[in-house]
């Protein structure tokens, strides 16, 4: 790799090379899996001010400068895209709609060492209600046990394998038509 693109040149053969990216841009991409830096590298860059050159050895390309945010890189709304192929999405349906009830469910699995991404609630009804979370498929199987093991009564559990797309930039979380747009964009 050359330098760090707006999505993987691998699967979007419009995918462009940045020239410079910010170390915010840049450590929200790699949180969100784009392989190029590690996470650790790019905050360890960020903290000393040290611009980092993301390039290939076997090019003369300059490639990517991962650097201080300026005033140019605040006129972008999404820097760049990454996805995760390998999430899957588990439902644990018809729980107590009280407090204490995510903690009983979510703690076992932390404990485990297994990293849970995305957890939504939805609106209980009737005393009870689902809870829906996001992990790594490589975690399907311990996670399942775990859910097993806890015995909650009337809860049914369900699984699902997802991909994963996040939109990634410095202004991402300020745009309000952001999420209309990425709709429009994905068919979503």
């Amino acid at each position: 790799m050359n330098g760090v693109y707006t999505t993987d040149p691998n699967l979007c053969s419009t995918a462009r090379k940045m020239e410079r990216i910010s170390y915010d841009e840049m450590l929200e991409l790699a949180s969100m899996g784009a392989k190029v830096l590690q996470i650790r590298s790019v905050e360890f860059a960020k903290k000393y001010n040290v611009p980092v050159r993301v390039r290939s050895t076997f090019t003369d390309d300059p490639g990517t400068l991962v650097t201080q945010e300026d005033t140019d890189m605040e006129d972008v709304l999404v820097s760049g895209i990454a996805y995760d192929k390998d999430q899957c999405r588990l439902t644990v349906r018809n729980v107590m709609d009280r407090p204490g009830v995510a903690a009983a469910i979510f703690s076992p699995i932390a404990e485990a060492g297994i990293p849970v991404d995305m957890i939504i609630q939805n609106s209980g009804r009737e005393g009870r209600t689902d809870m829906t979370f996001t992990i790594s498929r490589a975690h399907l199987e311990k996670t399942l046990s775990i859910l097993e093991s806890l015995k909650t009564p009337s809860a049914r559990k369900k699984s699902s394998t997802i991909s994963y797309l996040q939109g990634g930039g410095h202004r991402c979380g300020h745009a309000q038509s952001l999420g209309r747009r990425r709709q429009d964009v994905f068919g979503a």
